[in-house]
């Protein structure tokens, strides 16, 4: 993660990916129907045009799926938390506004009777 990638598995990945390129097929995948398996087979002809030679595509295929499923899982559960720290502080907030509006309150009113 460090360097930008994330790996198809915790232990010694035999795939890892940019986080980019991840964020990229998120945004696709928003606009077209998920399909890892044809997004992997065109990646795959990509590669091997480049002289990049997978020795299956069936392995592409289930590395990609593997690192694209926890990456969304990831991001799932940051954004999760990161609405619940929000959340958490408004209510805060809320609740700080409104005690100090019911004592500024009481104060004026115990100001008018003389």
């Amino acid at each position: 993660m460090a360097m930008g990638l994330f790996g198809c598995a915790p232990i010694a990945p035999s795939l890892a990916v940019d986080l980019r390129l991840l964020q990229f097929v998120k945004t696709l995948f928003v606009c077209l129907t998920p399909n890892t398996t044809a997004w992997c087979e065109a990646l795959a002809v990509f590669l091997q045009e480049r002289g990049y030679g997978l020795t299956t595509q069936d392995n592409l295929r289930r590395w990609f799926s593997n690192a694209y499923h926890w990456y969304i899982v990831l991001v799932m559960h940051n954004k999760e938390l990161v609405s619940g720290i929000i959340n958490a502080s408004s209510s805060r907030h809320e609740r700080e506004t409104s005690d100090g509006e019911e004592e500024e309150g009481g104060a004026h009113e115990d100001a008018k009777d003389p």
